[in-house]
Parts: C-alpha cells; sequence; structure tokens
C-alpha cells in the first residue's frame, strides 16, 4: 500500500482575499477523493486526485464568483516500476534473437530415442531500473521429463545484467514431443515466461557387423551383434539371403539371437 499526499495553495490577486489551501489524499492502487475547501471569501475550490497503478493526476477548480472561474491542471506523472523487467533471448548474444513472452516455439528436431539433442541457449536480460529476482525454471506438459534444463547462472540481476540457461531435449518415445518451459520472476507481467518447446523422437537405424565366420549348414541358432537393436525380440526381424528362416528369441541394444534356423 502507498499513501499519497498532495498540497496546493492558490492566491488570485485578491480576488480570494487570502492564500487558499487544499490538501487530498488517497491509498490503495486505485482510488479518487474529492474535497472542497473554502477560500476564505466564501468561495468554493474543488479539489480532484485521481491514481492508478502506472499514473497519478491532480485538479483544481477555483470559483471566485459566478462570472469568472479558473482551473488549475497537473499533468499525470508515471509511477516507476519498483521490480525487474526481464527479456529472453535466444542465444547468447543480445539484443537479436528477443522473443516474445508464449509465442512462437523452439523447435530441437528429430533425435534419435536414448540420445540428446544438442543444448540451446537462452539468454536473461533485465532492462528494469529495480532488481530481477528469477524465483525459479520449470517444465511443463506430459513430455516435460525429455526437456532438461540447467538453471540460470545467476538468480538475482541487477539492471542491465544477464545470464544464461541451457535447454536439452532427451525423447524417450517415438514421435512428436512438447512442454512449456517457465520462468518465474518478479516481472510484473511477464510472470511466469513462456517458452513453447518441441521436438520428434525417432528410433535409430539399426546397424550389423560384418562378420566372416562361416555358418553350417546345420546350425540352428545364430547370433548377430551390432547396435540400436530393439531390447523387445519381437520389434526385430532378419532376412536370410539367398534363403533362410529363423526367428529373433532374446535381443539386446547389441545383440540378437536368431533360433530355429532352417533353409540355410
Amino acid at each position: 500500500m502507498k499513501t499519497v499526499f498532495l498540497f496546493v495553495s492558490l492566491c488570485l490577486l485578491g480576488l480570494l482575499g487570502s492564500p487558499a489551501q487544499g490538501a487530498v489524499r488517497t491509498s490503495g492502487a486505485y482510488s479518487q477523493i474529492t474535497e472542497a475547501v473554502d477560500s476564505g471569501g466564501g468561495a468554493p475550490i474543488s479539489a480532484g486526485y485521481t491514481q492508478s497503478s502506472t499514473s497519478i493526476g491532480l485538479t483544481l477548480g477555483v470559483q471566485t464568483s459566478a462570472a469568472y472561474s479558473q482551473q488549475a491542471g497537473f499533468v499525470p506523472q508515471t509511477v516507476q516500476s519498483s521490480a525487474g523487467e526481464i527479456a529472453v533471448f535466444d542465444g547468447t548474444a543480445p539484443p537479436a534473437g528477443e522473443r516474445t513472452d508464449n509465442v512462437g516455439t523452439v523447435d530441437f528436431g528429430t533425435v534419435n530415442t536414448g540420445s540428446s539433442s544438442a543444448a540451446q541457449t537462452f539468454t536473461i536480460q533485465n532492462f528494469g531500473t529495480a532488481t530481477a529476482d528469477l524465483t525459479g525454471l520449470a517444465v511443463t506438459s506430459t513430455n516435460a521429463a525429455e526437456f532438461t534444463f540447467t538453471a540460470p547462472l545467476v538468480t538475482t540481476l541487477a539492471p542491465g545484467a544477464t545470464t544464461t540457461f541451457t535447454v536439452t531435449f532427451s525423447p524417450s518415445g517415438t514421435g512428436a514431443r512438447s512442454g512449456v518451459i517457465n520462468l518465474a520472476s518478479n516481472d510484473a507481467d511477464e510472470n511466469p515466461f513462456e517458452i513453447a518447446v518441441t521436438g520428434t523422437g525417432v528410433v535409430p537405424a539399426p546397424t550389423v557387423t560384418p562378420s566372416t565366420a562361416n555358418l553350417s549348414t546345420t546350425a540352428t541358432t545364430l547370433t548377430i551383434t551390432g547396435t540400436n537393436f530393439s531390447p523387445t525380440p519381437g520389434e526385430n526381424a532378419v532376412v536370410f539371403s539367398p534363403a533362410g528362416t529363423g526367428t529373433v528369441t532374446a535381443s539386446t541394444a547389441t545383440t540378437l539371437t536368431v533360433t530355429g534356423l532352417t533353409g540355410h
């Protein structure tokens, strides 16, 4: 809560007899008080005061006679913010790449499941005239755990100061994934500052390690080594050329066990 006292004196060259004084007081974020003060000569003075969260103003109306009046006006004065005003930029080189709160999306592209994207850096700068307090960073959405971040290097920014944080996409499943980065602070109109993020998880293509070993025509089991195999046996298939059949009955990310070999 803030209280403002305004005192105004008017003396109209003897028309009022003695200086007239009006006092208007207000408190709270939005209010208006009007008072009438006797000028000493019987002529009333009306005083009006208005205040909002961003400006203040005062007007006085002096009625000296039925035929003559004078109006005194005061231009509203902007109230200076006492909180920080943050801006967020893509990368590390403001002022290029400034983002708008909750507008646009940062796309991490296609990333293999089980691996991570390159880290995306964001820069926070305090454009306010007071200290900006960075009070938290979080990710929301059903895929929130797949977008990880490093916290800002500092949590208190003096006017003009900057700091950075990074976000990395590590999909645990396939298809489109999304999240929202929420940067909490004492910024009056951008708390939290929101950044939408997205990416697509894909299964990496398997690779097979070449082997020069000869497979016996009577063998019924075959072990294949490589990378990016599914740990679920039924999700792996082996094709024999020019002929042959078999079933993958066991698997890890780097080995497949094929049994029931026939026709090779």
